[in-house]
């Protein structure tokens, strides 16, 4: 490792506190902090120019302006929109005799190459977007469309779902769709040959309000009913969409965007394995959210302790 990322990776902990806010799973931060550092490391000098003396610090702050630029966004970056801020705020001024994407300019788009070309997530962007405008009851038909064919839409959108019924005040489907979310974000994931995709599933969850990720947790019996129902449904529905929308969030679709030496291997694990992974990915994800619930509990024994002699 350079010198340079030995420097960037020194202040975790200001990031470390900025991801704490994502309170669902503890791993999440950690890996989100790593995500960052070796985004960083891997593209500086490339897509952008950081300063030697440059800390996470600033690129957070060059993420939260770019954020802040862009409400659209609402607050959750890509990789693709992580570099573009970042090289927005430390554009590379040198001249190479290489080509290099224009990254110094707004609204610009670092776009893959190869069979990254052929992922279409245009129609999922599209319905996310008509989600998270609606304002009352007006995309009924499309939520009774989705909720009745779940299987033919990409896990982003059952994140969008879940936000839409929170502001709906409809919280019980809203814990619903968002485990759901995360259920099949998570094994849409596992399948992906690129790690570093995985970031994507954990930059969904920061689209989903605090207070639901809280509320779900106000009436454990209930969240454990609603988890039961999400695992049976996973496990009966089908995945009639195509899982390769994650491997535009990894660092080899951006790199064949740059034009560097793209990468041979499948997007995605052989199909024969799918299926233990699925099983896996469900057994996995009860797992942590019983942990997560027992943390909760032992939480709240120990700030409620009973009276004593009770």
């Amino acid at each position: 490792m350079s010198s340079r990322s030995r420097k960037l990776a020194l202040p975790i902990l200001a990031i470390t506190i900025m991801l704490s806010s994502v309170p669902s799973f503890a791993a999440d931060t950690v890996s989100e902090a790593q995500w960052l550092i070796n985004l960083v490391s891997q593209n500086d000098g490339k897509a952008f120019c950081l300063p030697e003396n440059a800390t996470l610090n600033d690129v957070s702050y060059a993420n939260v302006k770019f954020s802040k630029e862009h409400p659209e966004l609402h607050d959750h970056l890509t990789d693709r929109q992580v570099i573009q801020g970042i090289a927005e705020s430390y554009p590379c001024a040198a001249v190479t005799n290489t080509p290099t994407p224009n990254l110094n300019t707004k609204n610009v788009e670092v776009a893959p190459k190869g069979e990254f070309s052929s992922i279409d997530t245009k129609p999922t962007m599209a319905i996310m977007q008509r989600l998270s405008s609606t304002t009352g009851h007006e995309n009924d038909d499309l939520v009774n469309q989705i909720v009745k064919n779940p299987g033919n839409y990409m896990p982003p959108i059952f994140f969008a779902l879940a936000n839409l019924f929170y502001r709906q005040g409809d919280i019980d489907n809203a814990i619903f769709w968002f485990n759901a979310a995360r259920l099949r974000g998570s094994f849409d994931a596992d399948i992906c040959t690129d790690v570093t995709a995985r970031s994507a599933i954990s930059g969904l969850v920061q689209q989903i309000p605090t207070d639901l990720r809280k509320k779900q947790f106000d009436d454990i019996p209930k969240l454990k009913n609603i988890t039961a129902r999400v695992l049976k449904w996973d496990e009966i529905t089908p995945y009639n969409y195509d899982h390769r929308w994650i491997s535009l969030h990894g660092m080899n679709a951006i790199n064949s965007g740059l034009g560097n030496a793209a990468s041979t291997a499948p997007l995605t694990v052989p199909r024969e394995n799918w299926a233990a992974l699925a099983q896996k990915n469900r057994d996995q994800y009860r797992a942590s959210l019983d942990s997560a619930i027992d943390m909760v509990q032992k939480q709240r024994a120990n700030t409620n302790p009973l009276p004593t002699g009770s």
